[in-house]
């Protein structure tokens, strides 16, 4: 099953329900020359807001070892989380724009 959700209605849907599930795996791939995917726990699950929350954690972690991910072109704050799709229970892809 996919999981679509886009992020342009997340101001007025911060507390939607993204996926009950206490642990995922979200799939980072831009804008880098090495993917990475990293695992996080939210005791309640994840809402929309708690989910973007992850996702920054996860580009700060990124960020912080730039040069191990091959980061081009773009700092930190240029990115634009466009969609979330779920790949499998519990992990996830995003899209990612600039």
């Amino acid at each position: 099953m996919k999981t679509n959700i886009h992020i342009a209605s997340a101001g007025t849907q911060s507390t939607r329900k993204v996926t009950a599930l206490k642990k995922i795996a979200i799939n980072f791939r831009y804008p880098l020359e090495t993917p990475a995917t990293f695992e996080f726990k939210n005791r309640n699950g994840f809402t929309l807001k708690a989910f973007v929350k992850a996702v920054r954690k996860g580009y700060r972690a990124i960020y912080d070892e730039a040069e191990s991910y091959g980061v081009w072109g773009h700092g930190m704050w240029d990115l634009v989380l466009e969609g979330i799709e779920q790949v499998e229970p519990g992990v996830f892809n995003i899209s990612v724009g600039s």
